[in-house]
């Protein structure tokens, strides 16, 4: 078993969805979760191999492999006023309402890294999939792999909150909902052909901590710096 380590550059202002936000005010998370990563690969997978050879070979290996994701150096998260257009019927006639919405976006200084434990065996299609990601998610959530390497991750990565161990200081750390597989042994009907989530019971939400440690709070957001000590 290898590591694979892909580095990602944000060229512009990201979202990264919390999962059971609302869309009329949606948080955002500093990076993607597990489960969206998993979700991307899938879909780069199907483009690249095919839907036949991504279900009966890939996605045994994508649902089940370990993943660690180390932040950018650091993060600041915004509030930012967005016009929201509702389809309603006005007079009588299908119409547009407009209102007002608020969403979070991110913006980096520096790459994510996101590592990934998998075999020698799929170790080329893999790293083909991982350069194909372009965006995390949605279109506004827009990325580039600059490189995949062979690298073991670091120890102060993202990790679920039940598992962080009780000397970590967690009152200043970026603590959010983020979601992931159920097991490994979800089965490819549940998560769907497209890479999407075809069954909600496939994904669980729960609270994970990001080795970031919140620097400055405002009203309308706040900036994170990456932590060096060890999230577990």
């Amino acid at each position: 078993m290898i590591w694979l380590a892909a580095r990602y550059h944000f060229p512009s202002t990201y979202t990264c969805r919390m999962p059971m936000s609302s869309p009329v005010a949606a948080r955002a998370l500093p990076t993607p979760g597990p489960a969206t990563i998993r979700l991307a690969l899938i879909r780069n997978a199907i483009e690249l191999f095919g839907l036949a050879a991504t279900r009966d070979e890939l996605f045994p290996v994508i649902r089940a492999m370990p993943i660690r994701v180390q932040p950018p150096e650091r993060v600041a998260i915004s509030q930012q006023q967005l016009r929201l257009y509702k389809g309603s019927i006005i007079n009588g006639r299908a119409g547009l309402q407009a209102g007002l919405g608020y969403r979070e976006v991110a913006a980096a200084d520096g790459p994510l890294i996101v590592y990934l434990q998998v075999s020698g065996e799929v170790k080329q299609p893999i790293e083909q999939a991982l350069y194909a990601v372009g965006a995390w998610g949605s279109a506004d959530s827009l990325t580039y792999c600059e490189r995949v390497g062979e690298m073991e991750p670091p120890d102060a990565v993202l990790a679920p909150l039940q598992s962080m161990s009780s000397q970590v200081s967690l009152s200043q750390r970026f603590i959010g909902l983020a979601a992931e597989f159920r097991d490994q042994h979800v089965t490819w009907d549940e998560i769907g052909a497209a890479g999407t989530v075809g069954s909600p019971d496939s994904i669980v939400t729960s609270l994970w901590a990001w080795p970031l440690q919140i620097c400055e709070r405002r009203s309308m957001g706040l900036t994170l710096r990456r932590c060096s000590q060890p999230n577990r």
